[in-house]
């Protein structure tokens, strides 16, 4: 089916299946090659390749055949426009590159206007003979003339995984099933027909007779009962999660024409009218689907259970929600949604600094895709959930919280499970602890088997959630939500069911997703502005969650020092849960806080208490952890939410808080500087005391808001943080009066433990080799031991570039400036300009013959020439005699041409191959003392331990008289083999070339000795490349180096 079908590119008409339902979401991000602007495309998994490049040449307002799209280097051509996204592995957040071809026509010309004028006589023929030439597409005749459904669905009754996965596949590819679409056309036809009974009913006194044939027809809910219900007569799962996709595409049509959208329009109300809401509900209730059933299938059954759910109380798709609010402006769009933490988080992006944790888009695009605007809700669906029973409502609602409480956990499996959800008063599983225990240790769960049932804890179980699992979490509690706050006075139901706190902490905190955690933050923060006023009985929903949030009991207040497991992962996933009791607290009313005995003021003491004696745990860098630094941000929003409700207690906090967050938490090193000044200062300081607490963007941002906090209104405060501030950081120092624009190196060292090195100008040479050298095990380390005992040590280069090494070992500092060997190195006895660009092989020759040459006045070793130095053979090679003459050449660097060379394989070859020397240019043989025909060859007779290649792609045009640079593209290896060329190995090739022409061996060589025997492999791996990008006379170079830190073994790199 896809060899013959991937031929024909034309428009499908009968669509495949798995083209006429939509799939799960996907944003592809696109950035345009012209331009360098990014963008998004919201589409989904069952959406063409072709859709995507119109939505991409709408973007752009350019012809959409001008429209070039790639994805990892390869050009999707124009003939792949009828393949869908997932057919092409397409997953979320795609990166695509676009390109633009051809002047082409603007959009909205009248061009397309013009063609379709000139070609309508020849329309019909042409739609015509192209329906015909698509019915006989296989898999279109396999669908509608061969009938192999039943066939199939018997194939996936089997139980075999691999044969229902390739049934799967190929029902996605044909056409779907027509007794399926007949069906579901049925109960269309049943509603629009009892929709007509019911007009002439009221137009007649007299009720209508029915006929005998519409007396025996089935009602709406024996269809549904025969489609929907795995346990039916015939049905499996399998077939339940088809005949929901075919509802899917009655619903939701792909197709976007008039036609189209009026059937799903009509197909809605009628099956909205026969309990279709309540029908996919159902589904996904807990004996809904046999606990056997396979892990994907059953995902896809909840995902567009989900989907239609949604669809049924909104009425739209989600692309198109997307689209909509893509069209408004910005930060308006978001904060239309009924979240307050956007414009709660924009405020707080904008508030200080300007330094934002993500786009806002981004940040919130899951929790965005999950909302559900309640005034948007169609009126059907209002009612139908309006007029449910309480009982079905309550199941309603236990089965959302069950299916996002399951999917949050990525056990699915777990929803149809007849255990009842486990109470526990932890939320670590069963042999695990949140606090510590008396000995000051946690326990671990490895010994405890899988979980049956749903419990607390079973979030922190896993390690990660799938995408898909994400997804449905989100749209689950999303919907249930959404009941909620149509049924405000059954509210009740919710705080009543099993384990409800668990599961709010669980995916509050518990869930390994962040996107899961950030969509349960936002929808409980939506249910807690549900509007009760009307029923005063019924506990206010901030009050409840509220509640629940200040009475878990959690390690989030425990020393961090010694927390292990569990716990430490629970530190780095607590960002969410303090964004969620900061909201709301900060709502409270001075009544709700009476009412619920919530003391600020007691709270902020505590605070202060913890924060007093917080004492994170460091990283191989002396940097506080990541874990503790989220865990101290959040500890810090809370702080300062505290402190707006505090108001006036401000006055007297502030002494005792600034200090310590401005010395403790946020400078560090300039308190120490500053104390160091004094003679209670002189004291020995270890290196561990320099960093300060909040090391990250994150963390060091919530500490600059509670100072803010604490200055608002508070001119006592304020006054205390300039004060600490001038005196750390604007001190006059006369020593700099003559530096212009000034900007001292203050930044930590990064959190990849490496030192940078500041660039003068256009010493980007210099620094990329310097780094190389550095990284090199063992080289550093040989030359910081060594002592200079000569007179002024400081004027050498070699002192230099050991404090440049020592200062790239041991610097805390983000970067390095190596001012004083600017001064004093000189490349070829000529002085140094930090501001002229040099080449990169040049400076690191002529570095490393300084620093031998030093080294070698000193009497020690060469530390260079030991490390990089191999030997040339020089040979020539007599054919008419036996002789042969070899001179050796030291190299520091194998010096490779790049023209007509695809990699560097081809370079070496080229370097190795021989030259013939004849007539007036052949070599005199001294041992003959005559002319012979020579061949003249260069290989390498010893190698080194580590081997430099010099790429030489800067030459000179001496037409033009300009230096020119060669862009040819190389491709070079991981590991190379350089055993073919060394003398060992050309002399192996010669041999058994020899071997090969006269059928025995001949000896080269004269002296009649054996030749030794050599290994076949002399393997390089590649650690180190360093770029120069641009242009001859300007550019910027940089490198790539591994890691190789940890490398005990010695090994030939």
């Amino acid at each position: 089916v896809i060899t013959i079908e991937d031929f024909y590119s034309v428009p499908r008409t009968i669509l495949p299946h798995g083209a006429s339902f939509h799939g799960h979401l996907l944003t592809l991000n696109v950035t345009y090659e012209s331009t360098k602007d990014n963008f998004t495309v919201e589409a989904h998994s069952n959406e063409t390749i072709g859709s995507v490049r119109w939505k991409i040449a709408k973007q752009l307002c350019c012809p959409v055949d001008n429209i070039q799209i790639f994805t990892n280097d390869s050009l999707l051509t124009v003939n792949k426009d009828q393949k869908l996204l997932h057919q092409l592995g397409f997953s979320d957040e795609q990166i695509l590159t676009v390109k633009t071809s051809g002047s082409g026509t603007p959009s909205g010309s009248s061009a397309d206007s013009s063609t379709s004028s000139s070609s309508s006589s020849s329309g019909v023929f042409s739609s015509s003979y192209a329906m015909e030439q698509e019915k006989s597409l296989p898999g279109v005749v396999m669908a509608l003339v061969c009938n192999v459904f039943d066939m199939l669905y018997q194939l996936a009754n089997l139980e075999e995984p691999r044969i229902t996965l390739r049934v799967r596949k190929l029902l996605l590819l044909i056409p779907t099933d027509p007794a399926i679409q007949e069906a579901l056309d049925q109960l269309d036809s049943l509603g629009r027909k009892k929709t007509l009974l019911s007009e002439s009913s009221s137009q007649s006194s007299k009720s209508p007779s029915l006929s005998s044939k519409q007396q025996h027809q089935p009602s709406a809910s024996s269809i549904l009962e025969s489609l929907f219900r795995s346990f039916a007569p015939g049905m499996s799962t399998f077939r339940v999660l088809y005949n929901l996709e075919v509802l899917s595409s009655k619903l939701m049509p792909t197709a976007d024409d008039d036609m189209a959208r009026s059937c799903a329009k009509s197909f809605c109300e009628n099956f909205l009218k026969a309990g279709g809401l309540s029908l996919v509900v159902n589904v996904m209730q807990r004996d809904s689907i046999p606990s056997e059933v396979d892990y994907e299938t059953r995902q896809g059954v909840y995902s567009i259970c989900l989907q239609l759910a949604r669809f049924l109380l909104v009425g739209q798709t989600m692309p198109t929600l997307l689209d909509e609010d893509l069209t408004k402006d910005g930060i308006e769009a978001l904060s239309s949604r009924p979240f307050r933490n956007v414009s709660r988080q924009t405020s707080r992006q904008m508030s200080l600094c300007g330094i934002p944790e993500k786009s806002s888009y981004r940040q919130l695009s899951v929790s965005d895709r999950s909302s559900i605007r309640v005034e948007e809700i169609i009126p059907a669906a209002r009612v139908a959930i309006q007029t449910m029973e309480v009982s079905d409502f309550t199941s309603t609602v236990a089965c959302f919280m069950r299916l996002s409480w399951a999917a949050a956990a990525g056990r699915l499996d777990l929803v149809g499970s007849s255990q009842p959800i486990k109470e526990s008063n932890s939320l670590c599983p069963a042999g695990i602890r949140n606090r510590l225990s008396s000995s000051g240790s946690n326990c671990s769960s490895g010994s405890e088997g899988e979980p049956v049932a749903l419990h607390a804890g079973i979030c922190v179980r896993q390690q990660s959630v799938s995408t898909k699992d994400s997804l449905i979490a989100g749209e689950a509690l999303s919907l249930l939500v959404t009941c909620l706050q149509l049924r405000s006075q059954q509210l009740a139901s919710f705080y009543n069911l099993p384990c409800v706190a668990d599961f709010i902490i669980d995916i509050l905190l518990g869930s390994p997703s962040a996107e899961i955690r950030r969509v349960a933050c936002d929808q409980l923060y939506t249910l807690s502005q549900t509007d009760t006023s009307a029923h005063p009985d019924v506990q206010k929903p901030n009050q409840f969650l509220l509640g629940v949030i200040l009475t878990a009991q959690l390690p989030l207040w425990s020393p961090t020092s010694i927390m292990r497991g569990v716990n430490q992962r629970l530190l780095s996933q607590c960002m969410e849960y303090f964004d969620l009791r900061c909201q709301l607290l900060d709502d409270l009313t001075t009544s709700e806080m009476e009412q619920l005995r919530i003391s600020p003021a007691t709270m902020l003491e505590d605070e202060i208490t913890w924060l007093d004696n917080f004492e994170p745990n460091r990283t191989a860098e002396c940097e506080t952890s990541e874990a503790d630094n989220i865990l101290l941000a959040g500890h810090l929003r809370l702080i300062k939410t505290l402190l707006s409700l505090c108001g006036a207690e401000k006055e007297m906090l502030g002494s005792s808080l600034i200090k310590p967050l401005l010395d403790d938490f946020l400078f560090r090193a300039s308190g120490i500087i500053l104390n160091s000044h004094s003679p209670a200062g002189s004291a020995a300081i270890s290196q561990q005391d320099f960093h300060p607490k909040c090391s990250t963007a994150n963390s060091r941002l919530a500490a600059y808001e509670v100072l803010v906090m604490l200055a608002d209104s508070s001119p006592s405060n304020l006054q205390i943080i300039i004060k600490e501030l001038l005196s750390m950081h604007h001190q006059p120092d006369p020593a700099l009066t003559k530096e212009f624009d000034y900007l001292p190196p203050v930044d930590s060292r990064s959190s990849s433990g490496f030192v940078g090195l500041r660039n003068g100008g256009a010493t980007c040479y210099m620094n990329a080799v310097f780094q190389q050298l550095y990284m090199q095990p063992g080289l550093p380390e040989s030359l910081l031991s060594v002592d200079d005992d000569t007179d002024n040590p400081d004027d050498s280069v070699f002192y230099q570039v050991q404090s440049l090494f020592g200062h790239l070992m041991e610097s805390k500092l983000q970067y390095y400036v190596p001012e004083n060997f600017w001064k004093i190195f000189k490349m070829w006895n000529k002085e140094l300009y930090v501001t002229e660009q040099q080449d990169a092989y040049e400076f690191f020759t002529s570095l490393i013959d300084q620093m031998d040459e030093y080294l070698k006045k000193m009497g020690r070793d060469q530390i260079f020439k030991n490390t990089f130095q191999g030997i040339y053979s020089d040979q020539k090679i007599c054919e008419d005699c036996p002789h042969r003459y070899e001179r050796e050449e030291a190299f520091m660097a194998l010096n490779l041409g790049v023209t007509s060379c695809q990699s560097l394989e081809i370079s070496l070859d080229q370097f190795v191959r021989g030259e013939v020397l004849e007539g007036s240019n052949a070599y005199y043989c001294e041992k003959c003392k005559e002319k012979r025909i020579t061949v003249k060859r260069t290989c390498i007779k010893s190698l080194p331990s580590v081997l430099v290649i010099h790429l030489m792609r800067f030459g000179f045009d001496w037409e033009s008289g300009r230096s020119i640079k060669y862009d040819e593209q190389i491709r070079f290896p991981w590991m190379l083999n350089m055993e073919p060329y060394t003398v060992s190995g050309m002399a192996r090739q010669d041999s058994s070339s020899e071997v090969g022409e006269n059928g025995r061996s001949m000896d080269q060589g004269g002296g009649g000795s054996p030749r030794k025997k050599v290994a076949l492999t002399e393997n390089y791996e590649l650690v180190g490349v360093i770029v120069h990008s641009g242009q001859a006379h300007a550019g910027h170079y940089y490198s790539f180096i591994k890691d190789r830190r940890g490398c005990g073994k010695k090994k030939k790199k």
